[in-house]
């Protein structure tokens, strides 16, 4: 009786063990994958602190696989004290979105069917899908060659996209182009209360491009190199030294998926 005693707490031990639930470990594929997180935030969203700490410990595990551009739009991005960071673009992109308010991010714009939406919120599950879309090979590389005139404030800037495979696009593809700028001191609400002195960073300032880009391929095609040059007069306001080039190509259709990004200094 007393070796079946002693079994029984062995097995149980072993199955208790067995079963413990582990966390499962999110690991760095070997791809060169960009991502691009729209990260939907306000001034007076005080949980938002908490998402612009995310995104910059997620950027530190994947070095160089992430792009966020912070977007200020709805209720909680309403002007304070004469700050006012929304966009129209941005205000357009975040509607489009759905996402329940922020703090909460789209991811390379992909959509969650299981939920209806592009948008997602609680910081905590941000993790996994953008995981899951560094795995993904790019269909292109994009490179961004910009010049700056200081004393005009013009921006001109050089795109280079190039196919990384043959698969024909499923949907027109388009490529956007716009502005963020990073250290902007202003205020920001938070679980203490308002500080002034908060640094906002990857800031959307504007678009280079109009809000969904402009079409480089038709439906149906395999994707071709494509380059143009855009000019741009940067506003005054903008530190040029902190600001950054943001350029995706991405599906124009129904869909809006990202199908590769890239960032660049504005001034190299």
């Amino acid at each position: 009786m007393h070796k079946y005693i002693i079994l029984s707490i062995v097995l149980s031990c072993f199955f208790a063990i067995s079963c413990e639930e582990n966390p499962p470990k999110i690991t760095t594929c070997q791809t060169d994958r960009v991502v691009l997180i729209d990260e939907f935030t306000g001034m007076y969203c005080s949980t938002c602190p908490v998402g612009h700490q995310k995104i910059k410990e997620l950027g530190a595990e994947y070095p160089g696989k992430i792009i966020s551009v912070a977007i200020h739009a709805g209720y909680l991005a309403r002007p304070y004290n004469g700050w006012d960071f929304r966009t129209p673009e941005g205000t357009e992109i975040s509607a489009w979105s759905k996402a329940i308010g922020p703090p909460s991010i789209t991811v390379n714009r992909q959509y969650f069917a299981d939920q209806g939406i592009y948008g997602i919120g609680t910081p905590t599950t941000w993790a996994g899908p953008i995981a899951e879309q560094i795995c993904l090979p790019p269909d292109a590389s994009i490179e961004l060659a910009p010049t700056y005139d200081a004393a005009t404030r013009q921006l001109s800037v050089r795109v280079d996209v190039n196919p990384l495979n043959m698969v024909k696009m499923k949907e027109p593809v388009g490529l956007t182009v716009l502005i963020t700028e990073n250290k902007v001191i202003a205020p920001q609400f938070g679980p203490g209360g308002w500080t002034t002195t908060y640094e906002h960073n990857h800031m959307l300032r504007g678009f280079i491009t109009d809000t969904w880009g402009t079409k480089i391929q038709e439906q149906g095609e395999t994707l071709q190199p494509h380059q143009e040059t855009l000019n741009y007069t940067l506003p005054a306001g903008w530190d040029e030294n902190n600001c950054h080039i943001v350029a995706f190509v991405h599906y124009q259709g129904d869909e809006r998926y990202i199908l590769q990004a890239t960032e660049e200094s504005l001034i190299p």
